[in-house]
Parts: structure tokens; sequence; C-alpha cells
């Protein structure tokens, strides 16, 4: 039983949906959580809080001292300790000395240690991806390829039926990320990924968005809302997300 069951039969509580929604959230982190851990087992014959420090580590070549260490992975310093020895012991990372500071020494991956989670990110990833393989991905999101922030501009697709995905949307993407804008497209409710009546085969039915909509725009009604107020919603959304990018500049940002 998860924990979004047990919370049945339970006292009520004040937020139901958003109780719900955390404990739906957690259960699918730890479902995903314990694959990993297998996968990091029978695969390298470790465990993940040693591939979460070797991560840590990846990202810093010159190094981390024990306390940042702790501090990046949310955990006491003596278990960072316990974990450091073993993987020192096995030759996967070294202990540098801190010039000026004789009594701190800044943690490092060595060639081994970086090969050896080379090989491990590359698996991660994949089970990651695998288990999120029946999901869809409703947006792209184009970035410039320069430093610095840059203004932002979500995309709408109109009624295109093939939605992000339709070659004039992405030929305004890429053309405005060439220019320094980052560019998020989604798929609007009814469109591209998002399609909601498909045939047996999993194709959208004939008629496109604007059909789509139409017929979603009723059942809407009958809720005492419409098909317009949550594609705004997702808009607004789509300019949170955007002005949350550290890549992107919150105080320039535009819907097209």
């Amino acid at each position: 039983m998860d924990k979004e069951a047990r919370l049945h039969g339970t006292t009520p509580a004040e937020h139901p949906e958003a109780l719900r929604l955390w404990l739906r959230l957690l259960t699918c982190t730890q479902l995903i959580e314990t694959q990993v851990r297998s996968g990091l087992r029978d695969q390298f014959d470790t465990t993940l809080p040693r591939f979460d420090l070797l991560a840590q580590l990846e990202r810093a070549p010159d190094g981390l001292k024990m306390n940042e260490l702790s501090r990046r992975m949310m955990v006491t310093g003596g278990n960072i300790t316990g974990i450091t020895d073993q993987l020192v012991a096995e030759g996967l990372v070294e202990r540098v000395e801190v010039p000026g500071d004789r009594r701190a020494y800044r943690v490092k991956l060595t060639p081994k240690g970086r090969k050896q989670f080379s090989d491990m990110a590359h698996q991660h990833e994949g089970w990651i991806v695998e288990a999120f393989g029946g999901l869809h991905v409703p947006a792209n999101l184009y970035l410039p390829d320069t430093e610095g922030q840059h203004p932002g501009v979500a995309i709408q697709c109109g009624l295109t039926r093939a939605g992000k995905a339709e070659a004039a949307i992405q030929r305004l993407a890429i053309e405005l990320a060439t220019n320094g804008v980052a560019a998020l497209v989604a798929d609007p409710i009814g469109q591209g990924e998002r399609a909601c009546y498909r045939g047996t085969d999993g194709m959208a039915l004939p008629g496109g968005g604007a059909c789509e909509q139409a017929y979603l725009d009723g059942p809407c009604r009958l809720a005492g809302a419409t098909l317009v107020s949550y594609t705004a919603y997702e808009c607004s959304r789509a300019l949170d997300l955007l002005a949350a990018l550290p890549t992107v500049d919150g105080d320039r940002l535009g819907l097209v």
C-alpha cells in the first residue's frame, strides 16, 4: 500500500488535494529511487550515497572540503567521512591538502574514480529515462548559446495540430534563440503530444486542435469553467518557468 492509499479513511485534511498530490509525488520518488539503488548494487556493487558523493565531486574538478560535501548532500559530516574513507581505500577519490590551512583538505576524484562515475552516470541516465518512458514531454525549451541572462518568450501554438512540432513554430523558436531570446514552446491542451481524442492506433483523430478544443470546452463548462481559463493558467505557468531559469531575465518576459 502506498502513502496515498493510506490517506483514505483518516481524519479529513484541510487541503486534501494538495496532501494527496504530495503523497503521490513522494511515492513516485521512492519507487524510482528503489530502482536506482537496485541497479547500482547489481551492476556496480555500490550504493546511492556513494554515487551521490562522486556526482558532487564530478561537478567540482578542484575538489570539495568535507563541510561543503556535507552541506551539498544534506547529511552529517560523520556520514561523509565514512563514505570518503571507503572511496579512498578503493582509489576512487583522494584527499589533498588545502594551502594555508593545515587542518583542512579537499576531496577530489582520481582518474579511476572519474572513469567509474562516468560509466555509472551513463547507466543512471538510462534508468531515469526508462522510468519516465511512458510520460510525454509537452514543451521544448530553446536557449541562446551565449553567457548571461536573456529575455524570454513563451510561444503559443495557435490551432496547429502538431503543436510545438509544427515546422513554422520550431523555426520561430530557433530564430529567437539564435538572436539571444530564450523561447519556451508548449503543446496546448488538445494539440501535439497532448491530443486527447485518439483512435485505437494511438494516433490523434482527424480535425486538429480546433475540433479537440471545441469538444473539451463542453465538459469544462459543465464544471463551471472554460477551456480558455485553463489555457490562460498554463500561459502564466510557462512564464513562471522561464522566470525561474538562471539564464533568463525575469524582468524581460513576453508571450506570443
